[in-house]
C-alpha cells in the first residue's frame, strides 16, 4: 500500500495540468512515504524474526494492543498455564499484555483487560507504592505487596516485576509482572497464629498450674516431657533424655515397685494411671508428686501411648502432715478437758449434794425453831421480838428457794437433752392455769397461741416457760388491766416465739444484765425473787441450739423473744 502511494505521487508529475505543484512540496510528500516504508519494512521484519510478539496503534486517539498469535508460542502456552497471573505494562501501567489467570483473578474479559491501565485494579492506598513500583528507577528486579481492588473487596497480592527493555527510547522500557495471590498464604499465616497463640495460652496455663506433662509410647520405651518440669523436678527439657528410664531414676527406690506394678496395670486393663509416689528432686529435697495418666489407643485397640500430668502435692503433704499434727494435739487436749470437765462435774455433783443434804438440815433447824418460838413463846415477846423471828423465817424460806433454783440450774446445765416433738401451747395452758389456781382473784387477759410446737425437751421447755410466765405474773401484779400473750412470729425467715406483757417492763440500757445469775433491775421488796430465773431460761434455750433476747420499756411492758430450730 505504501508502494502504490508512492507510484501515485510519481504519476502525478507526469500528468499535464499539475505542475502548478511545485517541485519541492511533492519532494518533502515522497520523503515521508518513503521513511514510512521503511518502518513498516522493519516492523515485518522484526515480527517475522520475532523480535516483536504485539503492535500498539493509535486508533480515533486510543492505544490498541495486538498480540502475534505466532510469536513465542511455547513460552506463551507456560504463561496461559501458570497458577499466577502475569502482565507486561509499559512505564504509564498501560497493559499490553496479560494471561487468562490475572483476569480470572479480576474477574474480568481477558479482552477488557488488554489495553487497560494497571492502576484501575490498585486500591487508593497503594497507589503511590505502586507508581513507584512501574518506574522501576533501580532498572532490576522488584517486589511489593499490595491490595488489587475487585468488585467491593480488596484482595492481597504480591508482585514481582522484571524489567526488559525494546529500544532506548522512553517508551521503550517494559515490566513484566506476576502477581501471587495472597489469600490462601494470609488464610494459612491467619490459622497458624492462632493456633501459635493458642499453643502460648497452654504453655501459659500449663506453666501457672505447676503441672508436667508426659506422652510415654510403651512400645519404645520413650517419653516426651512438657510444662513446668524445672519447677517439679529441678531438670530442664534438654536434660531429660527421650527414655522412660531416665524418670525411673528419679523415683524414690521404695516407690519404684509401685510404680511399675500401676504401669503394668494400666497397659493390662487399659485403664487409667493414678499413684502418688515420691521422687528425688535436684536439690536433693524428697518431693511428692500425684501422677494421673490415660492411655490412647491405636485403630487395633492396642496401647500407643499413656499421656497425663504429675502435680506436686508436697505441701499439701505437709499440710495434711500438720493437720495430721494438730489433730493429735487437739485430741489430747479434749482429753485433757475431758478429764477437767469430768472432774469439774463430779465436784459440782459433791456441791449440789451439800446444797441438797448439808446446807438444807441447818435451814430447816432455823425455820422449824424460830416458827417453834413463835408459836409457844410468842405472847411472851415484844413486838420487835416477834418481828425478828418472823424475818428469819422469811430468809431462811428464801434460802430454800435460792438452793431450789440454783440445784435446778446445775441440772439444766448437765442433764441429756430428750428432743421430741412438744405442743408448747399445752405447756403454757398448763402453767397460767396453775398461776391462777395460786392467786384466783387476779384479774388479767391472756392470749395465748394455738398448737404451737417445737422439737425440745418437753421437761425442760416447761421450766423456761414457767420461769418467763411467772415473771409477766409478777410484774403485772399492779397492773389494773394486766395482758400477757404468748405466740410466735416469723422474723428473717425463722420462727420466733415470744411472751408479752405490760407489766413494769426495764430500761434497755440495762439489757445486757437480764440473764446474768443473782442480777436484778427492780428492788425485792416491790417484786421479790431469786434472781436466777431467767438465767435458768437463757440455759435451756442454749442447750437446745437456739437464741433468747428481750425488748422492754419502763412501766410499759416487756417482750420476750426466743427461737428452737427445727
Amino acid at each position: 500500500m505504501m508502494e502504490e502511494r508512492l507510484h501515485g505521487a510519481a504519476h502525478s508529475l507526469a500528468i499535464p495540468g499539475n505542475y502548478d505543484v511545485t517541485s519541492r512540496e511533492l519532494a518533502r510528500e515522497i520523503a515521508g512515504l518513503r521513511e514510512e516504508l521503511r518502518e513498516a519494512r522493519e516492523v515485518i521484519a522484526a515480527i517475522r524474526s520475532g523480535a516483536a510478539d504485539a503492535l500498539v496503534i493509535l486508533r480515533n486517539g486510543k492505544e490498541m494492543v495486538y498480540t502475534l498469535e505466532s510469536a513465542d508460542k511455547p513460552f506463551r502456552i507456560f504463561l496461559e498455564e501458570m497458577q499466577e497471573g502475569a502482565v507486561t505494562v509499559d512505564q504509564k501501567g498501560l497493559v499490553v499484555y496479560a494471561n487468562r489467570r490475572f483476569a480470572e483473578v479480576l474477574g474480568a474479559p481477558l479482552e477488557s483487560v488488554m489495553g487497560s491501565s494497571f492502576h484501575d485494579y490498585i486500591c487508593t492506598a497503594d497507589q503511590a507504592s505502586v507508581q513507584s513500583f512501574l518506574r522501576n528507577e533501580s532498572n532490576h528486579a522488584e517486589k511489593i505487596e499490595v491490595s488489587l481492588r475487585i468488585g467491593h473487596q480488596l484482595v492481597p497480592v504480591f508482585l514481582t516485576a522484571s524489567p526488559f527493555v525494546i529500544d532506548h527510547s522512553p517508551a521503550g522500557k517494559f515490566l513484566c509482572i506476576v502477581i501471587t495471590d495472597l489469600t490462601p498464604q494470609k488464610k494459612v499465616e491467619a490459622a497458624a497464629s492462632l493456633d501459635r497463640e493458642w499453643k502460648n495460652r497452654y504453655e501459659a496455663v500449663v506453666r501457672a498450674s505447676g503441672h508436667l506433662l508426659y506422652d510415654w509410647n510403651p512400645r519404645t520405651d520413650e517419653a516426651l516431657f512438657g510444662g513446668d518440669i524445672e519447677r517439679c523436678i529441678g531438670y530442664s527439657l534438654a536434660e531429660m533424655t527421650r527414655s522412660q528410664k531416665r524418670w525411673e531414676d528419679l523415683i524414690h527406690p521404695d516407690d519404684v515397685d509401685r510404680f511399675h506394678v500401676e504401669r503394668a496395670r494400666t497397659l493390662a486393663i487399659k485403664g487409667p494411671f493414678n499413684l502418688e509416689y515420691r521422687i528425688l528432686h535436684r536439690d536433693g529435697t524428697i518431693r511428692y508428686l500425684q501422677d494421673n495418666g490415660f492411655p490412647l489407643m491405636d485403630a487395633a485397640g492396642n496401647v500407643m501411648s499413656v499421656v497425663g500430668f504429675r502435680v506436686d502435692v508436697t505441701e499439701r503433704r505437709h499440710d495434711e502432715e500438720r493437720i495430721r499434727q494438730m489433730n493429735v494435739e487437739l485430741e489430747r487436749r479434749v482429753l485433757e478437758r475431758t478429764a477437767e470437765l469430768q472432774f469439774a462435774n463430779k465436784e459440782m455433783e459433791a456441791f449440789c449434794y451439800s446444797i441438797s443434804h448439808d446446807l438444807r438440815a441447818p435451814l430447816r433447824s432455823i425455820r422449824g425453831y424460830s416458827e417453834i418460838v413463835l408459836q409457844e413463846f410468842g405472847a411472851k415477846l415484844d413486838g420487835r421480838g416477834e418481828e425478828f423471828l418472823k424475818r428469819s423465817c422469811e430468809s431462811a424460806a428464801h434460802m430454800n428457794q435460792l438452793l431450789d433454783d440454783l440445784l435446778r440450774l446445775s441440772v439444766i446445765s448437765r442433764g441429756e437433752l430428750q428432743r421430741e416433738e412438744t405442743d408448747i401451747s399445752d405447756i403454757a395452758q398448763e402453767i397460767i392455769s396453775n398461776l391462777k389456781s395460786a392467786e384466783p382473784s387476779r384479774k388479767l387477759k391472756l392470749k395465748i397461741g394455738r398448737h404451737l410446737k417445737a422439737r425440745g425437751d418437753a421437761r425442760l421447755l416447761q421450766i423456761a416457760l414457767g420461769n418467763l410466765f411467772s415473771n409477766s405474773w409478777k410484774f403485772t401484779g399492779k397492773k389494773p388491766n394486766a395482758t400477757i400473750e404468748f405466740d410466735s412470729i416469723q422474723k428473717d425467715g425463722e420462727r420466733v416465739f415470744m411472751v408479752r406483757d405490760n407489766g413494769e417492763g426495764f430500761d434497755m440500757e440495762w439489757k445486757h444484765r437480764l440473764f446474768g445469775v443473782f442480777e436484778r433491775l427492780h428492788a425485792a421488796s416491790d417484786f421479790p425473787g431469786t434472781g436466777i430465773g431467767l438465767a435458768i431460761v437463757q440455759r435451756v434455750i442454749q442447750r437446745h441450739g437456739g437464741r433468747i433476747w428481750a425488748e422492754g420499756k419502763r412501766g410499759e411492758g416487756a417482750t420476750f423473744y426466743f427461737t428452737l430450730p427445727e
